[in-house]
């Protein structure tokens, strides 16, 4: 039973002097057979009241006919209702039509029922609604005190207690008084979410946005945001890729739109973000994701990829709260890889050399007899230890609003020396100068260090390929040995990688990183609908990394067969950078509801951001020891390079958007952006971002509720298309540049002369890449909306994609130049349900999502040539027309050959073996392209890998 007179704040006591102000209120109607729905919302327009009914017993497409002048509002209403078995009730300025009470069935007892009716904080609910299920008339509202009495309930009957904001729960009608707690139900229609510069009803809503409360992570031991919503989002992709302690996990919305930057775009509280391994999970009130193209593109060239926006806890106002939280945890690699022993590799290495008619060197002999087997993952790994602790303190009134937390992470990682700490700070403090005007300061700090693996192959790759015939640590080095610390290892024997525990232990290099960022705003009223808003943002991160390479030598101890294992020289490494982000805001709303059916919300507004970035480093080699005190630049006497760089670009934006509904049927979502970036030539500067998309609530029409589907609470229609822009480019792309280096110098006669040349060839011709979407959406409530459901198809393509094609070595050119060159469609369904329940004091949350889509290049430009991604000395990906970005790519493997006679009856055309240096037992490679060749050019494809740039 759908009830739409809840929301009722009132008093027993208020309800009479209510009843008695009714009778004086007059209006004038005059209406010719109209229907009762038409009536009663002009009555509305003209006095303060409102109606609230069921709308199974109330019939609104009745037609009738009034005509009163200056007449009572009862005498009207006694006029539309003649006849019928519709009753009113007044309490306050609200009108609450109901039928008369069904009588109960012979031989059914009758009850006088008493309760009260608390919130979740144990507060009284004034106005909670409480009927006798599948009985016409029968019920009543909560008092002041939250409590209610109901006489004549049937014996045994089922009582339903609602209010808005909370979930519905359903009782057994009994004699003794009735304690009901009801929850706050996080999942109604009338839920406000946040979208692009504004908020919005969720039953409102035409685009394609999804949302997580801090509900939905607080039970997490996580220290990311990333890894927090990980498999809670559909259509949202986020995978970590590293065992590095405090690495975040990326995040793909919808899939790769381009082969550039797929990062999205992270909004705090207004503050526009590019990474949020910054940010405390812990300080986190709700997120939202906006997916496709109709509310992303209000962000234009900053919404190509997605936009998560990120509200942070406030103080409210009457709140006064102190939370003190912590965890601790252990972590491990789940699957360990099973490396060889001695004696497997031992045997395997024999078996290749007898296979090939090879005699077998002595020398791998004499490693494995001398009985030593290590297994390099046991030696390298470890238990992982995290520990977090949380403090806020929030509160409020009416004239100030304030928030403080200090959180704290530390995590050691299962790869040994490796470890994560970070230190935030959250501050917001709003105050409200007048009825129209407020201001505030939203402050964040945070200060990371992190102790990371070294390198793209290190140490996972030297643990996987070390070989178990080599001792950890070398028993011939002796402790006397001034650099004992560095030396007592052992060399790696057979592998020509070196021993993982020394890069490990000897691994000094870290990285500290403190970030500011924050945003200062003012809000003014200037009519009761209009609202100004300015804002000015920042984010001023400054990262320092220090490394230092020892000088070592590590002895074999028994045969070397790949190298000795040394460096004679160290080396210190250090860089830093600083970058400062800055954003003028400046927006407008309207927000008005006109007459009973139009509601009109629009957005104005322009934006100015500013990027800067400089870095600066330094290599030197050769210090005097190995000791922590030589861990500087200073102590280093050979300079290797010193480099420094400064880069700035900014934006300019326009913005609008339009929010429109009517009769909270029909809605309508018009936006528009445009933005205009230094990165481009001034002919091509520009880039305009349209959108729209509408809704259709067909829960609400008249036809749909005749159809009595009382399961299905609610279901609205949406479709959605827009424009999204990319300028994921150099700041000097569209520029050529001259410059000169060191080598540059020439003698002409006796003199030393600079020379100059090009150091970046641009291309003025590049312009923005955009990406264009298509949105078709269903949006279900089931069963008192308890049930959630969401279904999306979209349909994206990048066209103009921003490119770096190769161009020959001959022509000159100092890089490769920026181009427009190709596109990518994406398309997928996007799926989501979830169930909220109770069982008596027992609440729980049931949440089931999928996603699917369908990557495929379209074009590459000129040529359409292949983008190949190398790694381990050979291509690794391969990206090209009429495939997914960036496939694996390698040999496609048919089988083993068996016998010598497999070998030899694998030829081409013209009687050429394919493999002529195969052996029984190696793998037999396809010939993809059926041309009797096995060329790397002709790779055939194995896998899909997502996008890890």
């Amino acid at each position: 039973m759908r009830l739409l007179f809840i929301l009722l704040l009132c008093t027993v006591g208020l309800a009479h002097a209510t009843h008695n102000y009714a009778q004086k209120v007059t209006v004038t109607i005059k209406a010719q057979g109209q229907t009762v729905e038409e009536i009663l919302k002009e009555i509305e327009n003209q006095s303060e009241f409102d109606f609230f009914f069921n709308n199974k017993h109330v019939d609104l497409q009745r037609h009738v006919s009034v005509s009163a002048e200056n007449s009572s509002l009862f005498h009207i209403l006694d006029q539309i209702f003649e006849g019928t078995n519709v009753r009113y009730t007044v309490l306050d300025k609200k009108i609450v039509l109901s039928s008369e009470i069904e009588v109960p069935q012979q031989g059914v007892s009758l009850i006088r029922v008493t309760g009260i009716v608390k919130d979740v904080y144990g507060e009284p609910v004034i106005g909670a609604t409480v009927t006798e299920k599948d009985r016409a008339g029968m019920g009543t509202i909560t008092d002041i005190d939250g409590a209610f009495t109901l006489n004549n309930v049937s014996e045994g009957s089922t009582l339903i207690i609602s209010y808005i904001g909370y979930a519905s729960q359903e009782l057994r009608a009994d004699t003794r008084p009735l304690q009901i707690q009801l929850l706050e139900d996080t999942k109604t229609l009338e839920e406000v979410v946040v979208i692009g510069y504004g908020t919005i009803r969720k039953s409102d809503l035409t685009g394609a946005v999804v949302s997580v409360t801090s509900d939905d992570i607080k039970n997490y031991a996580v220290t990311n945001l990333e890894t927090a919503i990980v498999g809670k989002l559909a259509g949202v992709y986020a995978s970590t890729n590293s065992g590095q302690p405090g690495s975040g996990a990326a995040i793909r919305i919808r899939g790769i739109g381009t082969v550039n930057d797929n990062k999205p775009l992270y909004v705090v509280d207004g503050i526009f973000l590019d990474a949020i391994n910054d940010l405390n999970p812990n300080d986190i009130d709700r997120i939202e994701v906006l997916k496709d193209a109709s509310s992303t593109a209000i962000y234009g060239s900053r919404g190509a990829n997605g936009v998560i926006l990120i509200t942070t806890k406030k103080g409210n106002a009457g709140d006064f709260t102190i939370t003190l939280d912590s965890y601790i945890g252990t972590s491990s690699s789940i699957y360990m890889p099973k490396m060889s022993s001695s004696e497997q590799l031992y045997n395997f290495l024999r078996e290749s050399y007898d296979n090939d008619n090879l005699t077998f060197p002595n020398g791998i002999k004499e490693l494995y007899e001398r009985g030593v087997n290590t297994d390099w993952w046991d030696v390298s790994t470890k238990p992982g230890f995290t520990q977090n602790y949380n403090l806020s303190v929030r509160g409020g009134s009416e004239k100030i609003k304030s928030a403080l937390s200090l959180g704290y992470v530390g995590e050691d990682g299962f790869i040994k020396n490796t470890s994560y700490n970070r230190f935030t700070l959250h501050s917001y403090l709003e105050y409200k100068l007048s009825d129209r005007v407020s201001m505030g300061v939203n402050l964040n700090l945070s200060e990371n260090k992190s102790r990371e693996l070294r390198g793209f192959y290190e140490p996972i790759w030297q643990i996987t390929s070390a070989d178990p015939f080599s001792y950890v640590y070398n028993p011939a080095v002796e402790k006397t040995d001034p650099e004992y610390e560095y030396n007592k290892y052992a060399a790696t024997e057979y592998s020509y990688t070196n021993n993982p525990l020394f890069l490990l232990e000897t691994n000094n290099g870290y990285t500290k990183r403190m970030n500011t960022y924050g945003n200062v705003f003012a809000n003014v009223k200037i009519l009761e609908e209009l609202n100004y808003n300015v804002q000015y943002s920042f984010n001023k991160p400054v990262s320092y990394s220090n490394n230092f390479d020892p000088k070592y030598s590590l002895t074999p101890t028994k045969l070397n067969i790949a190298s000795l294992k040394y460096r004679n020289y160290n080396r210190v490494t250090t860089s830093q950078s600083n970058t400062l982000n800055t954003i003028w805001q400046q927006t407008l709303t309207y927000d008005k509801k006109i007459g009973a059916d139009h509601s009109l919300n629009a957005v104005l507004g322009v934006t100015y951001e500013n990027n800067s970035y400089n870095d600066i480093g330094g290599v030197k080699n050769t210090t005097p020891g190995n000791g922590e005190e030589y861990w500087v630049l200073d102590a280093a006497t050979s300079m290797l390079s010193l480099t420094g760089i400064r880069r700035e670009n900014a934006i300019l934006s326009f913005l609008g958007r339009v929010n429109y509904t009517y009769a909270n049927k029909y809605l309508a979502t018009v936006s528009f952006r445009t933005d205009g970036s230094s990165r481009f030539s001034k002919s091509n500067r520009w880039g305009y971002f349209p959108s729209f998309s509408l809704g259709w609530r067909v829960s609400e029409e008249h036809f749909f509720q005749e159809l009595d589907l009382s399961q299905i609470s609610n279901l609205k229609i949406r479709l959605g298309w827009g424009q999204t822009g990319n300028q994921s480019i150099a700041n000097n792309a569209a520029i050529t540049t001259v410059g000169t280096t060191d080598s540059r110098i020439y003698i002409l006669g006796d003199n030393l002369n600079q020379a100059y040349g090009l150091v970046n060839m641009g291309n003025s011709n590049i312009r923005w890449e955009v990406s264009e979407q298509t949105n078709l959406g269903i949006d279900a409530g089931l069963f008192d909306n308890k049930l959630q459901v969401t279904l999306d198809y979209y349909n994206k393509k990048t066209k103009d994609m921003l490119l770096q094609l190769t161009v020959p070595a001959l022509a000159g050119y100092p890089n490769s130049p920026w181009t427009n060159a190709g596109s990518i469609q994406n398309t997928g369904f996007d799926f989501s349900a979830n169930y909220q329940g109770q069982v008596s004091d027992l609440s729980y949350n049931i949440g089931v999502n999928f996603s699917t889509y369908k990557n495929k290049v379209i074009s590459l430009g000129t040529g359409n040539e292949p983008i190949y991604y190398t790694g381990l000395k050979t291509a690794m990906t391969k990206t090209e027309v009429g495939q997914p970005v960036a496939l694996f790519y390698g040999y496609k493997q048919e089988g083993i050959f068996q016998n010598q006679k497999e070998i030899d009856d694998y030829v081409n055309n013209s009687g050429e073996l394919l493999q002529p240096l195969a052996r029984p037992g190696d793998f037999k490679f396809a010939d993809v392209n059926d041309d009797g060749k096995l060329y790397p050019a002709r790779h055939g494809f194995v896998h899909r890998i997502e996008d890890r740039r």
